[in-house]
């Protein structure tokens, strides 16, 4: 499923979960438009899950180099990155979003000031174990 907001599109995608339990669950941001786009890495958040004990924030190391955060994506093209999870049961609900510039206000679902999300994947449940 996807979500678009400006010239992006994000949305989230899974292969799993296998016997084992584990998920790869992928969040891809698609540059919707006909003209090169800029993506700083650091605005873009998941995938992860949006609850649990303990819920980490899926991002990308900060580089040594401020510029090696930015990124141009082409047009009709896209950028992403892609994680493993494990969980015996249940049911979890996987997040993705880019935010408009950095805060500290980030919540598993997104900023708590709503003005700062610039798109959202639509959210992505998996079911673990057997039904």
């Amino acid at each position: 499923m996807t979500a678009e907001t400006g010239p992006f599109q994000l949305s989230l995608s899974s292969d799993g979960p296998d016997a084992d339990g584990y998920v790869d669950v992928r969040l891809t941001v698609f540059n919707a438009t006909l003209e090169p786009v800029v993506l700083d890495r650091r605005l873009l958040y998941g995938p992860h899950p949006s609850h649990g004990d303990m819920v980490l924030l899926a991002s990308e190391p900060t580089p040594a180099k401020r510029t090696q955060n930015f990124i141009l994506i082409n047009p009709l093209c896209f950028y992403g990155r892609q994680r493993r999870y494990q969980y015996p049961s249940g049911e979890m609900t996987f997040q993705g979003y880019l935010v408009t510039k950095r805060t500290d206000g980030l919540l598993p679902t997104g900023p708590a000031d709503r003005r700062k999300l610039a798109a959202a994947a639509v959210p992505l449940v998996v079911r673990f174990g057997r039904p």
